[in-house]
């Protein structure tokens, strides 16, 4: 539920940043939203795993 809260404020900020960087000409920057939805989803994967396999 944390990550669905934290997942559009992240990707608003990076849109903003790429925006910024798409004007200037510059290099797109790295984003961090990538490995956060990975965290999630393997803590929420593995939280499932524990509930079928723990009665």
């Amino acid at each position: 539920m944390i990550a669905g809260l934290i997942t559009p404020a992240l990707a608003w900020l990076n849109w903003a940043r790429t925006e910024r960087a798409l004007r200037r000409g510059g290099p797109l920057p790295a984003t961090v939203l990538g490995p956060l939805l990975a965290v999630a989803v393997t803590a929420a994967g593995a939280l499932v795993l524990l509930a079928i396999l723990i009665p």
